[in-house]
């Protein structure tokens, strides 16, 4: 009975995990390029990443990008298309669909909470995010860089080292088949699973990226949440990310807070705290090295 036990409180934890790790990385900027910005990789670059959004970019434009590691669970896929740039600013949209039903079918059949017990059948549910990305950037040096801005010939990159970041984003889901998706009454989990049933969400923001020294730059973003129903929420995120001896190898941390309503007793406003880490290991190559590996040796 204790090893069962024991055996179910892992599986809550690693299925749990799963799910934060896809949420929690929704709408945050990871590095002071390219995520969470207007700004997008050079063309045939790309970046790997355990839980951040990998990319790839198909131009100098245009990105696909996906969760590397929730993609067998939780099926994802995300376009970034650049529509205007200019030295001082950029203008970006970014449209994405989640199919999350596998993993929380999965969360279900290992009885992690008592409202999923509730439905016999996780109904097919497609997520769509639609964003809309507004980047100001002043400042200059000379560093290795990843966007799609022009290099000069010693492949260093003349651009902001500072860029500040307006986000306007709408979120709704669609759910067919069989079975009724549940109210995830969880902390975080409940604002960020409300499209899965068809009800919209609208979030605003503000993100600022910059350099702390030359091997550290951080985030710190704002957004507010406006849930269909007049549910509220707030969150904030700071994020470190240090480049790790190697060039295009470096290490994201930080932490999540969240303050928002939920559902309470008689469907009652119920305010909650949640705070979270994020930790991410990402890999950033460019076109002329894409035929070494990720610690730098020939592959090919």
């Amino acid at each position: 009975m204790c090893h069962t036990k024991t055996y179910k409180v892992k599986i809550k934890f690693s299925l749990t995990t799963l799910l934060l790790f896809l949420l929690l990385t929704s709408n945050a900027q990871r590095q002071l390029w390219t995520i969470g910005t207007a700004y997008t990789l050079g063309p045939k670059d790309m970046r790997i990443s355990l839980f951040q959004p990998s990319a790839y970019a198909l131009t100098k434009s245009f990105e696909i990008q996906a969760h590397p590691v929730m993609f067998f669970v939780a099926p994802n896929l995300a376009l970034k298309k650049q529509w205007i740039i200019k030295e001082k600013f950029a203008l970006a949209s970014k449209h994405g669909v989640v199919y999350p039903t596998f993993l929380l079918q999965k969360m279900s059949d290992a009885d992690l909470y008592s409202s999923l017990l509730e439905s016999e059948q996780i109904p097919g549910i497609l997520h769509f995010k639609n964003e809309l990305l507004f980047s100001f950037g002043w400042g200059k040096v000379l560093c290795p860089s990843f966007t799609s801005t022009e290099f000069n010939r010693k492949n260093t990159f003349k651009g902001p080292t500072k860029i500040l970041t307006f986000k306007l984003g709408i979120q709704n889901g669609v759910q067919f088949g069989d079975g009724e998706m549940p109210v995830l009454n969880e902390k975080y989990i409940f604002h960020h699973t409300y499209p899965y049933h068809g009800l919209l969400m609208y979030n605003f923001g503000v993100d600022y990226d910059s350099r702390l020294n030359m091997f550290i730059d951080y985030a710190i973003d704002f957004d507010y949440l406006l849930l269909e129903g007049n549910h509220h929420v707030f969150e904030h995120k700071t994020l470190l990310n240090w480049w790790v001896g190697r060039k295009f190898f470096h290490v994201a941390v930080g932490y999540q807070v969240s303050y928002g309503e939920y559902l309470g007793e008689d469907d009652l406003s119920n305010w909650k705290f949640f705070v979270g880490p994020v930790i991410d290991l990402m890999w950033t190559m460019r076109r002329n090295r894409m035929d070494l590996g990720l610690f730098g040796k020939k592959m090919f």
